[in-house]
């Protein structure tokens, strides 16, 4: 089931009504901003001889807080003149309080419902979210192996100084902990209150091990209108291939940024984006983690390129690929 049928679906059990819900025009977004209209897809819900525009998440629940999906809120209110409600995907107990509390319509389709002097439904369950299939690592644990095997074994680290290294929260490195363990790929040294990792394979062989789980880290791509000076630009994609070896590079080069830091590039103006590559001056590889924290030389580091390319159908590329992991030092 799609997200608007998934919408149309509870909306229709709350209600005992089957609402219209009808994607927006070019020409009504055409003030959105662009940012905005990349976290949300817009919908406008006819209810009750009631119409309100529903602005649905594109796969960042939790990215925000809720004064940030306040801010949101009232951007797309300003922009559209009409009445706006996100539609979210999971929120915790805390987060349905501040949104309530701060006057924020909301749907969360089969959990909570905010639509005030519309209708009401919040219910006080709060599903755990579900963890990653285990065939694949969740991206946290991912690059706790990557900065592992490139830049230093994280074995004399408690979890809490290894959470300060790479960017992550005690809890989430905790949850690396276990799941890293549960996959008999690490582990557990436990001191009092401390808690270390400890790979169970080398180097070489920890990657043939855990190469079959790993995921690209890009989340999407995008094409921008240029890369300002004062912004650092890390190479990507075939462009980071070409500095590594000789395969030629595209003719619009490829760069990458952080998801959380390119949302916050749009909204400052630093970039500007473009609709496509006869516009564009360079194509943006958002990431689901931090680039920074594994690169060298302005070039993504080997293993996470490795993982970008690996399915390309060039043989020129992978024969490349082939030829970056033989410079790994293991």
């Amino acid at each position: 089931m799609n997200k608007q049928s998934e919408i149309i679906r509870y909306i229709g059990q709350i209600s005992g009504y089957t609402p219209a819900l009808l994607p927006l025009s070019d020409r009504e977004t055409a003030n959105v901003p662009v940012y905005l209209v990349e976290l949300y897809d817009l919908f406008r819900l006819k209810i009750f001889n009631r119409e309100l525009v529903l602005a649905v998440a594109k796969g960042h629940d939790e990215g925000f807080t809720p004064a940030e999906y306040a801010a949101h809120t009232k951007q797309l209110r300003d922009s559209l003149e009409e009445n706006i409600a996100l539609v979210l995907f999971h929120v915790t107990a805390y987060q349905r309080s501040r949104l309530i509390k701060k006057g924020v319509a909301f749907i969360v389709p089969e959990r909570q419902l905010f639509l005030p002097q519309i209708l009401v439904d919040l219910r006080d369950y709060f599903p755990r979210r579900k963890p990653p299939p285990r065939n694949t690592l969740s991206y946290p644990a991912q690059l706790v192996v990557l900065y592992h095997l490139l830049k230093m074994p994280i074995d004399p680290y408690s979890l809490r100084e290894l959470a300060k290294r790479i960017g992550y929260s005690a809890m989430t490195l905790s949850n690396v902990a276990d799941e890293l363990s549960g996959l008999d790929l690490c582990k557990e040294r436990t001191s009092g209150r401390t808690r270390n990792l400890q790979f169970i394979l080398p180097g070489r062989k920890l990657w043939e091990e855990v190469l079959p789980r790993l995921r690209t880290p890009v989340h999407t791509y995008r094409w921008i209108c240029d890369i300002p000076p004062h912004i650092i630009a890390i190479k990507a994609g075939i462009t980071a291939l070409s500095a590594y070896t000789q395969i030629a590079d595209d003719l619009i080069p490829t760069y990458v940024i952080r998801d959380r830091e390119y949302r916050k590039l749009l909204e400052t103006g630093d970039i500007v984006g473009c609709h496509g590559p006869d516009e564009a001056k360079a194509k943006i590889e958002v990431w689901f983690y931090t680039p920074e924290l594994l690169a060298a030389d302005y070039r993504v580091d080997r293993l996470s390129l490795y993982i970008t390319l690996r399915n390309s159908s060039d043989e020129r590329v992978i024969k490349a690929l082939r030829q970056i992991l033989g410079g790994v030092q293991w």
